[in-house]
């Protein structure tokens, strides 16, 4: 990862409203994992990228002590002077660590986390939009029916369900086909907004047509 990634994210972070320093942490805790997947026989060892050039940097901090009890995670306090004059017992020592293949592993990490928080960040500006059209009407193209549900693309892309026991009997669902839909509840999903989907026909067709007759009651005509 370079400046180009990080002007890149930031541009990407803005156009998605998403904070930026949200991502670079999301990246490091990813890294971090990474690394323990892959060569992970080492303690205390931390991840991070540095806001100005992008570079990554793994290091291992160990504990300056007189006598080591623990080589992982304690150096002694000759070594440790060796590195740094100026270090005295209690003083953490970072030591970089750069292993082999590393900085491929690292920008697959790190693309499969932006991707991730876009749709998390995605989903939740879905589900909030969503929540206030709750018991109001919506348009959408059928775009699947099967045994199970009718699934219906919205406006924006966005993906809902409309399941068989909120079907009207008898009328035929086409892919295609596009029509008004009442929403009958949005929950949050893995996924994103899960929306459950009543037909709505028009109140003309209602009153011609009783059997029809869901969401709204029958026309009085004078």
């Amino acid at each position: 990862m370079n400046q180009e990634f990080l002007s890149a994210l930031t541009e990407l972070s803005a156009s998605k409203n998403i904070d930026r320093e949200v991502i670079l942490e999301a990246i490091e805790k990813a890294l971090l994992a990474a690394y323990k997947k892959n060569y992970g026989h080492l303690q205390n060892v931390e991840a991070s990228i540095d806001r100005e050039t992008g570079a990554v940097q793994l290091v291992q901090k160990k504990t300056v002590v007189e006598e080591v009890t623990d080589p992982q995670t304690e150096m002694e306090l000759s070594e440790a002077q060796k590195i740094d004059a100026t270090y005295q017992a209690g003083d953490v020592v970072p030591i970089e660590i750069i292993p082999k293949d590393f900085g491929r592993i690292a920008a697959q990490t790190a693309k499969q986390v932006v991707v991730q928080r876009i749709n998390e960040a995605e989903n939740e500006y879905a589900y909030e939009y969503y929540r206030d059209k709750d018991g109001t009407l919506i348009s959408g193209l059928i775009t699947k029916v099967d045994k199970h549900a009718v699934v219906v693309r919205l406006d924006d892309e966005k993906d809902a369900e409309m399941p068989l026991n909120e079907q009207i009997n008898g009328e035929v669902y086409r892919p295609g086909a596009r029509m008004k839909f009442y929403v009958v509840g949005v929950k949050s999903t893995r996924e994103g907004p899960s929306f459950p989907y009543q037909e709505v026909i028009p109140v003309w067709c209602a009153a011609c047509l009783s059997r029809r007759c869901r969401s709204f009651r029958p026309a009085l005509w004078s």
